[in-house]
């Protein structure tokens, strides 16, 4: 099981202030499901996707995949791979 809790992503921007991406996301995914992000440009489908996946770091939250943290493990050790519909 894919477990995410309490994930937050925050980008720090020369913008003011700043952009607040993903907020306090929880979510579980169970073994053979399959889960489509679905919401309008901005929304944080990507940064959700890219932070699972490890090409982004998690701000704050925990994800863990069968009980193990790997929201702290680069992208080649979580074993867990994205695909990205444009």
């Amino acid at each position: 099981m894919l477990e995410i809790r309490n994930v937050d992503k925050v980008y720090h921007t020369r913008r003011k202030p700043p952009v607040h991406a993903v907020r306090a996301l929880d979510m579980d995914i169970r073994s053979g499901e399959i889960v489509a992000l679905l919401g309008s440009s901005g929304c944080g489908k990507t940064s959700t996707l890219r932070m699972i996946a490890g090409f982004e770091s998690v701000s704050s939250g925990s994800i863990a995949l069968a009980q193990r943290p790997i929201h702290e493990l680069p992208p080649a050790k979580r074993r867990v791979a994205m695909a990205f519909e444009g």
